[in-house]
């Protein structure tokens, strides 16, 4: 099976099922064609393809097809911001977002998926995410940037 027609597979596997790890791509390949890929070669299929785990409240994460949609996060940070952020902190060049339960890793996604070049890192437990900026002036930045509406 060539690459393209092995990617294509790929494609319509994670749209129809619910893939929470690329070991299942695998074992459905190998199940419906008996063609064994390795785990390095699905997972540069995956990078090649943008499909990425995403977070979801109801049930466990899961591999989706990710369009570069960046109107469409910050939409979504809007409407976090209003439903489920419950206060943003500037500390030097940190940012804390801590927010409802279960929504850190949410929030995380999305601010990740903006590839802000100001950001340097993120990381997020279940309610509270950590930005990390190269400065005290790029932290405020970002926080007008993803929140518009949050007055420092």
């Amino acid at each position: 099976m060539k690459r393209e027609e092995r990617q294509k597979f790929i494609e319509i596997i994670v749209q129809h099922n619910c893939i929470t790890s690329k070991q299942d791509v695998i074992d459905i390949i190998e199940a419906r064609f008996g063609i064994h890929f390795s785990l390095t070669t699905i997972a540069n299929d995956f990078l090649q393809l943008n499909i990425h785990k995403v977070p979801s409240q109801h049930h466990p994460s899961h591999y989706q097809l990710i369009s570069n949609d960046k109107p469409k996060y910050h939409h979504i940070l809007k409407r976090l911001y209003q439903d489920d952020i419950q206060r943003i902190s500037v500390i030097n060049q940190c940012i804390l977002i801590q927010s409802s339960p279960g929504f850190g890793q949410t929030i995380n996604f999305y601010i990740d998926a903006l590839q802000l070049n100001a950001i340097i890192g993120t990381v997020s437990g279940n309610d509270t995410t950590m930005i990390m900026t190269r400065s005290n002036d790029a932290a405020r930045h970002v926080v007008t940037e993803l929140f518009p509406d949050h007055t420092l």
